[in-house]
């Protein structure tokens, strides 16, 4: 990351940048047809039947690697999840999401471009595969299923975006900025990488400087080939804790779309709960991103269970047994990630999208 200066007059401006590259490729598939309804099945839905010769071209092109680029980080940083895995998911369940719904105006992407009830099992199970898939051994290399998922999703940004632009039946307020702006992409990559250190700090997750930085790097060319611009990619942990609060004071607000994705997400998280814990969810969202964040999102009031949380780390550290809370959470946390895991992987896919 080369840029010093994240001022609100320098972040503005980004919010009037989207994605140059891949704007030609997808423009030409809409400009080539009549029904852009198909255009946008073709690209989102029939990802690896792609026909146009322009879009077939780009997902198979290889792309220049950045400088800064070392392989063998992204490589130990795929290893950090493999050690991590099911800590990550308790993380992108109960905070990482619930940040991104607090963003209130990059969430107006997700309130017009899905039926958000309906779409949001599909939408985590996709989430969850997108992290299996990037953090697999080699599979951001070339040809591999997560260089490919990336390249996807890169363009299924601009497909979303020319859609929002071009649709007359879209009301798109101007003060929520260019759809998917390179200001939101910088912030989902922080809810995905910062928030996620956050949740290990909270649940003793042990992560050290070197492996945050590691773990950081891959996400980082992540970002790259999502098309953030590069000298916004942070790359270190000591930068992701800088930018974080900034994106809290900027973006954070209450809308109508994180009301409704996040009752979507503590709905699919009930389906872990057994009867008398149905309000952990929403105990362990408020635990992890804090009661402010959380009335924003609309998460309802903790119940008995937060008793599992807060309250009980204060009577470990007067009773000196503070290990055996941080035992605790990490216990629940490994359980929660893993049954959001477990979810993703048996999720029904017939009839669906591929």
């Amino acid at each position: 990351m080369t840029v010093t200066d994240w001022s609100d007059e320098f972040l503005d401006g980004l919010r009037g940048h989207g994605d140059p590259a891949a704007d030609e490729v997808v423009s030409g598939l809409f400009r080539g047809t009549g029904d852009t309804t198909s255009a946008f099945r073709t690209l989102v839905v029939q990802q690896h039947e792609v026909a146009d010769s322009a879009l077939s071209a780009f997902l198979r092109a290889d792309v220049d690697r950045p400088e800064w680029l070392d392989l063998d980080r992204v490589m130990a940083g795929q290893e950090c999840f493999a050690r991590w895995g099911s800590h990550v998911f308790t993380a992108l369940y109960a905070a990482a999401l619930p940040s991104a719904y607090a963003c209130w105006r990059g969430v107006q992407v997700l309130g017009l471009t899905a039926r958000l009830e309906t779409d949001a099992k599909r939408r985590l199970n996709e989430t969850a595969q997108f992290h299996l898939d990037i953090m697999e051994p080699g599979g951001l290399e070339h040809g591999a299923q997560g260089f490919s998922d990336v390249r996807h999703v890169r363009l299924m940004h601009y497909a979303v975006r020319w859609l929002i632009e071009n649709d007359p039946r879209v009301h798109w307020e101007p003060e929520w900025g260019t759809p998917i702006n390179q200001e939101d992409l910088l912030e989902t990559l922080l809810t995905f990488t910062e928030v996620v250190f956050e949740v290990f700090e909270r649940t003793g997750v042990e992560c050290s400087e070197k492996e945050a930085d590691d773990y950081l790097h891959t996400w980082s060319y992540v970002g790259y080939l999502l098309g953030i611009r590069p000298d916004l990619l942070p790359l270190t942990r000591a930068q992701t804790s800088i930018l974080m609060p900034i994106v809290r004071r900027r973006q954070f607000g209450a809308s109508a779309p994180g009301h409704a994705l996040t009752a979507a997400l503590l709905t699919q998280g009930s389906h872990l709960s057994p009867p008398g814990l149905r309000g952990l969810p929403a105990s362990t969202v408020r635990y992890y991103v804090g009661d402010h964040t959380a009335d924003l999102i609309g998460v309802p009031p903790a119940d008995w269970t937060r008793f599992l949380f807060a309250p009980l780390a204060d009577l470990s550290r007067t009773l000196s047994v503070g290990w055996l809370h941080r035992r605790f959470l990490r216990t629940l946390s490994d359980r929660v990630g893993f049954g959001m895991l477990s979810l993703a992987v048996r999720a029904e896919r017939f009839g669906g999208r591929p």
